[in-house]
Order: C-alpha cells, then sequence, then structure tokens
C-alpha cells in the first residue's frame, strides 16, 4: 500500500515491484488531512494488476473504519480529477489570498461575509501546509492544464457575468 497524493510517479515502479517480488499492491489516497475524527471522510482506492483479489477486504477495511471508499481504475485517472480537485482548488484558494494580500486586507478582517467565511477557513488549512498545495502542483502531470484551462473558464465566467447570464458563463451552474 502507499498513500502517495500524486499516484503517477510511483505506482507503475510499485506495481512492478509487487509483480516481481509477489505481493499485493492496492494504492490509498485519504481525501483529507490530520483530523481528530475522520469518520464520513473519503478514501481512494486504486487496486494494482496484484491487487485486484485483495480490494474488497481493503474496502471493507476502510469502510468498517466509517470512510466512504472510491475505487478508480488507474494512477491516470487518479491524477488527472485530483488536478481539477486537489490542485485547482488550492490555486484559487491561494489566488484569492494574494488578490487579498495585493489590497491590504487578510485574513482577519472584519469585511468577511458568512460563506467568505467558510472560504477562508479552507485557505487558512491550505495556508497552513503550503508545502503540500507545492507538492501537488509540482508532481501532478495535469496541473498545468488545469491551471490553463482555469485561466480560460474565469475569462468565460466573467463574460456570462457581463451578459448578465444566469449562472455566469461557460454553462455554469446547475
Amino acid at each position: 500500500m502507499d498513500s502517495f497524493s500524486v499516484k503517477m510517479p510511483m505506482f507503475r515502479l510499485i506495481e512492478n515491484e509487487s509483480l516481481r517480488a509477489g505481493f499485493h499492491y492496492i494504492s490509498v489516497h485519504p481525501l483529507f488531512g490530520e483530523l481528530s475524527n475522520p469518520i464520513g471522510e473519503t478514501v481512494v482506492l486504486i487496486p494494482s494488476k496484484t491487487g485486484d483479489d485483495k480490494l474488497e477486504i481493503t474496502k471493507d477495511l476502510f469502510t468498517g473504519a466509517g470512510l466512504n471508499v472510491v475505487v478508480l481504475s488507474s494512477p491516470e485517472e487518479h491524477d488527472r480529477l485530483m488536478a481539477y480537485l486537489q490542485v485547482a482548488h488550492h490555486v484559487l484558494l491561494l489566488t484569492l489570498y494574494a488578490a487579498l494580500r495585493r489590497i491590504g486586507l487578510d485574513l482577519n478582517t472584519q469585511l468577511v461575509t458568512h460563506s467568505l467565511r467558510y472560504t477562508f477557513k479552507a485557505l487558512e488549512r491550505v495556508l497552513e501546509q503550503v508545502e503540500v498545495s507545492n507538492e501537488l502542483f509540482r508532481l501532478n502531470p495535469y496541473s498545468r492544464n488545469v491551471v490553463e484551462e482555469l485561466g480560460d473558464l474565469l475569462k468565460e465566467v466573467v463574460e456570462g457575468l457581463d451578459r448578465g447570464g444566469r449562472h455566469g458563463g461557460g454553462g455554469v451552474g446547475p
């Protein structure tokens, strides 16, 4: 088992070693950091060629501990999805932080809406472990493309807002 946040650099190496040495290998990614009570949080499992027959017992182990389990088919699928779910999220939060600092505001400002308070809590967590954001961005091979796509989508959303579209732009919304 490994618990790397980015899978592609190591998955095939460990999978090949498991084939050579004869051990079962399933890659695990807990989608949460240090929590006092992770019950209800999600764990991603990616079985290797040698881990398929141990997938059910591994799922049972995590669900028995109160965690949700999502099984993905490959390290490539995992890293592509995590570029959107982790890298994009961190980049957007850090961009908001940079914008606030540029105008002289910090996270202790009294000028905060109810919903922004929740955003600040997420931002505080990212800032507490900014090295994780750096590592996710540098190691995930899909990071740059996703960040470029965010730039394009930001322009589309702003254009949609300018037009008075119901959900901004780019098909955003339910």
